[in-house]
């Protein structure tokens, strides 16, 4: 992961990522789609609100929240399924030392309100129940 900035550009994008209908599909999720993918390492990610529950993707390659979230949001968009990226931030997964400490904020999907990293905490304990994890704004 680099330190580039989010410039105006990938915040239009971001943008246009945020949210989709579904196309009128219907399709409330995909079967067998995990509700948590994270790396190892520091990682961007985002929290992803569909009709039957939450998402929350996370990369340790990614430059940009956009890029967390580009994988899943094309699988929904494919299948009909509505979405709203609601934000994100930064996950750092220590495997060693069995810890997950999530924190941060997005420009490119900054949060409505406060952040939602308790949601994200939630589904990432459920996810890694022998991982230790803390929230921090």
């Amino acid at each position: 992961m680099s330190g580039f900035t989010t410039n105006e550009t990938d915040q239009l994008e971001a943008a246009a990522m945020r949210t989709d209908t579904g196309g009128g599909k219907g399709q409330k999720m995909i079967h067998g789609l995990a509700e948590v993918e994270l790396g190892s390492g520091v990682q961007k990610y985002v929290l992803i609100k569909t009709p039957s529950g939450y998402l929350v993707r996370g990369n340790p390659s990614a430059d940009y929240h956009k890029d967390a979230a580009r994988g899943v949001v094309g699988t929904l968009q494919d299948e009909g399924v509505s979405y709203t990226i609601l934000g994100g931030g930064r996950i750092h997964k220590n495997d060693d030392k069995k810890t997950i400490l999530i924190y941060g904020h997005s420009y490119g999907f900054p949060w409505d309100g406060p952040f939602r990293h308790d949601i994200s905490a939630t589904l990432v304990e459920k996810a890694f129940p022998e991982h230790s994890v803390t929230t921090s704004d």
